[in-house]
């Protein structure tokens, strides 16, 4: 039961956090940032919130820097929306999985084009 809270407390704020970085932040570091995973803590007082933004790597720090800054503000919209009788603390951290991912790609693309091309020798 508690692993099925723990997972529906997850959504809901990756739900709201991606609705509140859209339409409610200004911050100018922040750029295009998609919120892609959320990982709260058992005793809920932790989250781990993992985000993508677009750009090179001076601007992803910059994005995550804004993020940081906001995270007071998020946390007190998330708790004027949830019914909880604790907000988790935000933290926000680069989503690696989609960097990992392009990569994976360009090697089996990599491999295909090796693989057409007749062999010298």
């Amino acid at each position: 039961m508690k692993g099925q809270r723990r997972s529906r407390v997850s959504e809901m704020i990756l739900q709201l956090l991606s609705e509140l970085i859209r339409g409610k932040l200004k911050d100018p570091r922040i750029g295009f940032t998609t919120v892609t995973k959320v990982d709260v803590s058992p005793d809920l007082s932790n989250c781990r919130v993992f985000v993508t933004t677009l750009g090179d790597e001076q601007a992803q720090q910059e994005s995550l820097d804004g993020l940081r800054s906001a995270s007071g503000f998020l946390r007190r919209e998330l708790a004027q929306q949830l019914a909880l009788r604790k907000v988790p603390e935000l933290h926000f951290s680069e989503d690696k999985e989609l960097h990992r991912a392009e990569h994976i790609f360009e090697i089996m693309a990599k491999l295909k084009r090796e693989r057409k091309e007749p062999e010298d020798g």
